[in-house]
């Protein structure tokens, strides 16, 4: 009975590398399709029935699959195809961060050298050319076209051979191109008795044509007078637009206002004030109420001011007056506050007045009491003549003597009224 249990277990080994084998079989045909999906998890084997007790030990490497069927489902990487399949790095989006802002880009460069040249030339009169107020006009042509930036360059243009007229626009257009220029500013300046005229013309040197022109009449002999007008011409004629500039006047009093050329600016309370006005010469008088100063002129220019260039101040007797600091020496002092102002500031010139005009009538009535008494006399010394007898025409002249006689009295009481209600309304109120 013992004989037979070797063929048993030999055959059950067998059986066991059967069922292995297939087993072990089973991923690998998978792995083609479905491996990267999910991973193959073993079958459960039926249980077997347990060896018999009695049945010799087998060895555990020989109970095992075999190791290289297992060896198929144990990568986890996805296949070459998935590799492609995933997006590119974000390397490639950074170098739009990293290109500079445009200013700086080599773009901007033709920028600059695009600019037009600017060349500035004055037609001057012979024997003018040393006139201090005419060769600041030219200066203040440069200095104004190079404070606008609108030009590459700017440049005074030599005296060509042969003069163009102002008017000829081929001519300067022609100088200009020679030069490499884009554009021709040209002037005519004229010494006038009570001033200066100046008239200057922009040309375009590529359309040979004038692209502007203003002309203007100084009417003043004052060099710092003459140099703002040239600024405000020029700033005009080269931006196509006027020019601004900032001036300051000391105003003491709130309730005083300020009307520049016939325009009342606002105030924003504080003192001195700056008010911002067109380059160029301005008319300014300053009021409190009905009462104004005298017209001063202004002058606002380029330059930034440092100190007031006019002072109001209020004085005693309600009087407004507006002066240059270079002509308040000493330094004026604060203004009479208005509710301090002597009541005379309008009694006084009113009663004045009314006292002139009684002496005008008492001076009538004198001469109308002298003509009276000339035509009596008249009229008596041809009464003596005729032996006692008036004429037809010597009562005439008797009757217009006692006409001025009576003017003259009327007169006489009403210059009289006149003089005494006068005085009383001048130094009594």
């Amino acid at each position: 009975m013992n004989a037979p249990m070797p063929s048993l277990c030999i055959a059950a080994v067998l059986l066991l590398f059967a069922s292995g084998a297939g087993a072990a079989e089973e991923p690998k045909t998978d792995s083609t399709t479905t491996a990267p999906a999910k991973k193959s998890t073993p079958k459960k084997k039926k249980k077997k029935p347990a060896p018999p007790k009695n049945a010799e030990a087998i060895p555990l490497e020989l109970l095992l699959p075999p190791a290289e069927p297992q060896a198929a489902p144990s990568p986890v990487a996805p296949p070459a195809e998935a590799k492609t399949a995933e997006p590119l790095p974000s390397a490639p989006a950074s170098p739009p961060k990293l290109e500079p802002p445009p200013l700086v880009t080599s773009d901007s460069a033709p920028a600059t050298a695009e600019m037009p040249q600017l060349g500035i030339y004055r037609l001057v009169p012979p024997g003018t050319e040393d006139d201090p107020a005419l060769r600041s006009i030219e200066d203040t042509f440069v200095d104004v076209a190079q404070a606008s930036k609108r030009y590459r360059t700017v440049l005074k243009v030599p005296a060509p051979s042969r003069l163009c007229e102002i008017a000829d626009d081929n001519c300067f257009a022609l100088m200009g191109g020679l030069q490499q220029l884009d554009q021709v500013l040209v002037g005519q300046t004229l010494k006038a008795q009570n001033g200066v005229a100046v008239k200057v013309r922009l040309i375009d040197v590529q359309k040979s044509k004038a692209i502007g022109e203003k002309a203007q009449m100084v009417q003043s002999q004052d060099k710092d007078e003459i140099k703002v007008w040239a600024e405000a011409l020029a700033c005009d004629l080269i931006n196509g637009a006027a020019c601004k500039g900032q001036a300051i006047i000391d105003a003491d009093l709130p309730e005083m206002r300020v009307v520049i050329d016939n325009l009342m600016y606002p105030r924003s309370g504080k003192n001195p004030e700056t008010f911002s006005l067109p380059l160029g010469v301005h008319n300014v008088r300053v009021m409190v109420g009905e009462r104004a100063s005298l017209e001063r002129k202004l002058l606002v220019s380029r330059a930034a001011p440092a100190k007031p260039a006019l002072i109001a101040r209020q004085i005693e007797r309600g009087s407004i007056v507006l002066l240059r600091p270079q002509d308040a020496q000493p330094a004026p002092a604060a203004s009479v506050a208005t509710a301090q102002v002597q009541k005379s500031r309008w009694t006084r010139p009113a009663g004045l007045a009314l006292a002139a005009a009684g002496l005008v009538a008492g001076g009538i009535g004198i001469y109308e009491g002298v003509h009276s008494k000339n035509l009596r006399d008249d009229a008596n010394a041809r009464y003596a003549q005729n032996n006692g007898v008036y004429l037809q025409s010597d009562v005439g002249t008797i009757s217009s003597a006692k006409s001025a006689a009576t003017t003259a009295n009327v007169l006489y009481a009403v210059s009289a009224v006149a003089l005494v209600a006068g005085l009383v309304v001048a130094f009594a109120f």
